[in-house]
């Protein structure tokens, strides 16, 4: 699966691995959860960063089925989202729905040879609004209903 960074702005960095415990100070467990998913194969993984530090992140997963050619499903499943207390409030979270969304779109394409009918199947289970409020942004932008924040 795939380990990926961002900027503030958006934009991709390779130059910074943030260290594990870029969430310590904050009380939602995010460090933990970040550390599981940051270390798992099962999860895509999105990074926000600022000034080499891990500001938020984003942990998501892709799945479905193509074996059959009229019948292609696909799933998503938005893992966790989290933006550090500091940081909250200026959008940054629109970036990781970008990337999730255009990371979506492009397993659709490859799913379905970039224009076959699927059924989609939302594999979520939130704990927030502002977890439903996310998810319903990548869809939107997923579909062409929001722009891309990159």
């Amino acid at each position: 699966m795939r380990k990926t960074c961002i900027n503030i702005n958006g934009n991709r960095i390779q130059d910074v691995t943030p260290d594990s415990f870029s969430f310590s100070d904050e009380d939602f467990g995010a460090c933990a959860a970040y550390n599981t998913v940051k270390a798992s194969d099962y999860y895509n993984v999105v990074t926000l960063v600022h000034n080499g530090a891990a500001i938020g992140y984003c942990s998501y997963k892709f799945g479905g089925s193509n074996e059959d050619s009229e019948n292609i499903f696909i799933t998503m499943n938005i893992d966790s989202v989290f933006i550090t207390q500091a940081y909250r409030g200026n959008g940054y979270s629109n970036f990781l729905a970008s990337y999730v969304a255009f990371d979506f779109v492009n397993y659709v394409k490859d799913m379905t040879s970039g224009n076959k009918p699927y059924d989609y199947r939302g594999l979520n289970h939130f704990i927030s609004d502002d977890g439903t409020n996310f998810y319903e942004r990548v869809l939107q932008i997923a579909y062409g209903k929001r722009p891309l924040h990159f």
